[in-house]
């Protein structure tokens, strides 16, 4: 490359500077520059930058300009020249300003940097104990870190199986009618009734399914928790307040959820200071991510609106251990109905640190003053714990894994609140028999629903309800979809009767039930 300088060079100056290049060490690039520059004939533009990029006094014979004088060299460069003649004389001036442009640039690159790098030591703080350049993992393992994270915050699965993370932010998103506000709002509830240390700690806590939720430490005073709750989409909490009420949220439990006024914008000042009074906290939800990013000036389609968002609303929170929930909206095109991403651009899965879910609703959705469902998968899981009690989907890709449904019985037929259930996926099966199977435990369920104390004589009786509804079944089959039932404690079968598991006297779900997966659950009324 530097050959091809040289065979265009006017004499040893030309020469010679091109060998002081090579022995100072420049790359091959600004040596090809360097060629090309003199082959135009702008062996003093060639000059002047190894000039201002000497890294030493030079010791070489050959004359070349002081700093001062390449900074006239540039200036000089850089003059308007008046307007051409001749087209040979613009082909020239082309040239010229080209390379007086590359020189300028080249000469900037180094000066931004050194000023960077001053900008940056002015402004760092010093290294100290408490907050070290390097993290000792030596240390951080003796003192009982390293740990896998385990979810352990919100309403708890038939199982026991928690789905949420503390000092995590999750991501729930699925279109309006599968109640993913109320499913968020049910786990803000179930979190505010489980005390936790008075300090804010949320070290020592390990919650697994069928254990009873004690902290392991007793050293700390256990008080209960407040939980923040911003609607960047309404600006009053009466819709709100009725779904907690439904839900059976005393005045106790209001008086320790505090509903943001986003009539004015929220801020991460203003949303720090809720939080400072609302201590200890233990979980956010932060309700419609595209009108948090408006608030913020920020277009939810860019990559550079997550990064606002979590600065604002998700860093502050998880630092001090609290869960922090985001429910957004999915992406519109009905070709994208199993695409893992929300609404907006890749970074909002992305940069997720804990569990990013969606919601749809089965085939009979929750509504007001019914009994619906929607099922839940979980897209993506940082930690790997949510993913344990999951069953891998693989009909909607390789990364979907059911966590089971969601039910809701509104119809306040025995009680005057709501029901809710979190059932267990099945394990998937492809086999023709079990695809029956799984559907005449539906249409059991569904009949049984409608029978008086949810129950009925024997298996005869059930076959004759079932044909009196128009359903279509196979009678060898009937016995295996009860034992899965049974099983699975979707069903109670005695001596006398067999039932569905609703406590009679009080009319609400005597246990937390009912599983399948996906597409499974549709058709439960």
């Amino acid at each position: 490359m530097v050959t091809h300088g040289l065979e265009y060079a006017n004499g040893a100056a030309d020469r010679a500077i091109l060998d002081e290049m090579r022995s100072i060490g420049f790359d091959d690039n600004t040596m090809e520059w360097a060629g090309s520059m003199i082959e135009f004939g702008n062996a003093d533009l060639v000059r002047t930058y190894v000039a201002a990029n000497r890294p030493t006094p030079a010791t070489s014979s050959l004359i070349v300009p002081t700093k001062a004088e390449a900074a006239r060299e540039i200036k000089k460069f850089s003059t308007k020249r008046p307007k051409p003649a001749s087209v040979e004389e613009s082909a020239a001036s082309l040239v010229h300003q080209e390379a007086s442009r590359e020189l300028a640039r080249l000469l900037a690159r180094p000066l931004a940097a050194s000023k960077f790098a001053e900008a940056q030591a002015a402004t760092e703080p010093p290294e100290s104990e408490d907050d070290p350049d390097c993290i000792d993992l030596v240390s951080l393992r003796k003192n009982g870190g390293g740990k896998r994270t385990y979810p352990s915050v919100g309403a708890q699965r038939e199982d026991g199986s928690f789905l949420l993370y503390p000092a995590r932010d999750h991501m729930v998103f699925g279109p309006p009618e599968a109640a993913k506000s109320l499913w968020v709002l049910l786990h803000l509830l179930q979190a505010i009734r489980t005390p936790m240390p008075a300090d804010g700690c949320t070290h020592g806590f390990r919650f697994a399914a069928g254990y009873e939720r004690t902290p392991e430490y007793c050293e700390h005073e256990l008080i209960y928790p407040f939980g923040v709750y911003v609607h960047f989409e309404e600006t009053t909490a009466d819709e709100t307040l009725s779904r907690l009420v439904a839900l059976g949220a005393t005045d106790e439990e209001l008086a320790r959820i505090r509903f943001v006024n986003t009539a004015r914008p929220v801020t991460k000042a203003r949303l720090d200071r809720i939080i400072a009074r609302s201590l200890p906290l233990c979980f956010v939800l932060l309700d419609g991510v595209k009108a948090a990013c408006g608030m913020l000036g920020e277009n939810v389609e860019k990559p550079e609106s997550v990064a606002a968002y979590r600065a604002a609303f998700v860093s502050y929170p998880t630092s001090i251990g609290a869960c922090v929930v985001s429910i957004h909206h999915p992406v519109k095109a009905d070709s994208e109905r199993n695409s893992r991403y929300a609404y907006g651009n890749s970074a909002w899965l992305e940069q997720v640190r804990g569990a990013t879910f969606k919601i749809e609703p089965a085939s009979d959705p929750i509504m007001r003053g019914h009994r619906g469902w929607s099922n839940v998968w979980v897209v993506k899981d940082t930690p790997g714990g949510v993913r344990e009690s999951a069953i891998l989907d693989e009909r909607r890709g390789d990364q979907w894994a059911s966590v089971g449904g969601f039910g809701l019985d509104d119809t306040r037929e025995r009680e005057d609140r709501t029901s809710w259930r979190m059932t267990v996926p099945k394990p998937l099966d492809g086999s023709a028999e079990q695809v029956k199977v799984a559907k005449l435990c539906d249409d059991i369920e569904a009949v049984l629903k409608d029978e008086p104390n949810y129950e009925c004589a024997s298996k005869a009786a059930l076959e004759r309800l079932l044909k009196a509804s128009g359903r279509r079944f196979d009678k060898n089959l009937t016995k295996d979809a009860i034992d899965e039932m049974v099983l699975r404690k979707r069903l109670i079968r005695n001596r006398t009767s067999l039932h569905l598991p609703y406590d009679v006297e009080d009319g609400h779900l005597s246990v937390v039930t009912s599983g399948d997966a996906a597409d499974d659950m549709e058709g439960v009324a």
